[in-house]
């Protein structure tokens, strides 16, 4: 019967940390943007960068108590999630080939091999 209980705790305890670093996921490129945007190209100091990510954080909390993200969200066509999905990766991938040297700047056709 212990062992049962034990199996339970931890299946509900991974179920947590899995659900809580998922929530915080939409949260942190938010941190890495101040951090590397506002700190480091507009040179604001780092104070006003942890206020503003305290403040964008109440604000997604309370977004989210309210169900309003969950509301929005389900206002998005299906397909047009889809797109807004491949549009990112097609741009993370443009990002990736750029670095590697793949694709360059053209004044013609936006890019070229």
């Amino acid at each position: 019967m212990v062992i049962h209980r034990k199996k339970r705790i931890t299946k509900i305890g991974i179920t947590q940390v899995v659900m809580i670093s998922t929530a915080m996921a939409s949260m942190n490129t938010l941190n890495a943007f101040f951090a590397f945007t506002v700190c480091g190209a507009m040179g604001y100091s780092y104070e006003v960068a942890l206020t503003a990510i305290l403040v964008e954080g109440i604000i997604f909390m309370i977004l989210s108590i309210f169900k309003f993200r969950e509301a929005l969200v389900n206002k998005i066509p299906t397909n047009l999630k889809f797109g807004i999905t491949a549009g990112i990766g097609l741009f993370i991938a443009m990002i990736g080939m750029k670095n590697a040297g793949l694709i360059q700047a053209n004044q013609y056709t936006f890019v070229q091999f």
